[in-house]
């Protein structure tokens, strides 16, 4: 009997297999996921992530702890966000001065995005909530406020990192709008402002060497 995996899961499921049978070697912790600049986190497993410009890095420790440091005598940034409960991705910027993760939320068929950006006297800019991508699609789906917030993923980044492609995708429980019709932003990294909203055709004609091919179909 085949197995069907239905679109509301079709994106998760992508990474999370790839980790559930390795998850206690941790052979795939840091390892590439969709695309080179976004990372793979395991359940129970460490993962260090160090900046482009060799300068930062993010510790995941095995159960979940964020911790950001530099590595040229800078204190250690705060970290006030929650502990993340993989399976789950992380991106740095191009830049080093920020990083985004997807937070799988212990399942893998759901995700949560927060994004941190490194200020000046130690401290973290965090948006642990998807906003607003959420509003936003809320408001273009016509959603009520019953239904759960859409899935945020971060893909990875453009304009050099400047801004953050983003997918939006209804939860496979009490979904909010049509999971095939997925949305993909182009986001602010500076304010999480909106600069563009991407149809599937441009989303796959622009950035389809980042997403996983299953997300277009045949």
């Amino acid at each position: 009997m085949s197995t069907i995996i239905s679109w509301p899961r079709l994106i998760v499921a992508l990474s999370f297999f790839a980790n559930f049978g390795v998850a206690q070697n941790c052979r795939t912790a840091g390892t590439a996921a969709w695309n080179p600049t976004l990372r793979n986190i395991v359940a129970d497993c460490p993962g260090r992530f160090l900046s482009p410009s060799q300068t930062f890095v993010v510790d995941i420790s095995k159960d979940g702890e964020v911790s950001v440091t530099g590595l040229s005598g800078e204190k250690e940034f705060k970290w006030r966000g929650p502990n993340i409960d993989p399976p789950a991705m992380l991106s740095w910027s191009p830049k080093s001065k920020a990083f985004f993760i997807n937070d799988g939320q212990g399942s893998g068929l759901s995700s949560l995005f927060a994004f941190s950006g490194l200020e000046r006297m130690g401290s973290l800019r965090i948006n642990p909530s998807s906003r607003p991508p959420c509003p936003f699609y809320r408001r273009k789906n016509g959603c009520p406020n019953a239904p759960a917030d859409p899935n945020v993923w971060g893909v990875g980044w453009a304009d050099g990192g400047e801004n953050v492609i983003m997918l939006v995708q209804a939860t496979a429980s009490e979904p909010c709008g049509q999971p095939e019709k997925f949305m993909g932003l182009i986001v602010r990294e500076s304010d999480g402002g909106i600069v563009e909203e991407l149809s599937k055709p441009k989303l796959k004609a622009r950035f389809a060497s980042q997403i996983p091919a299953a997300m277009f179909g045949r």
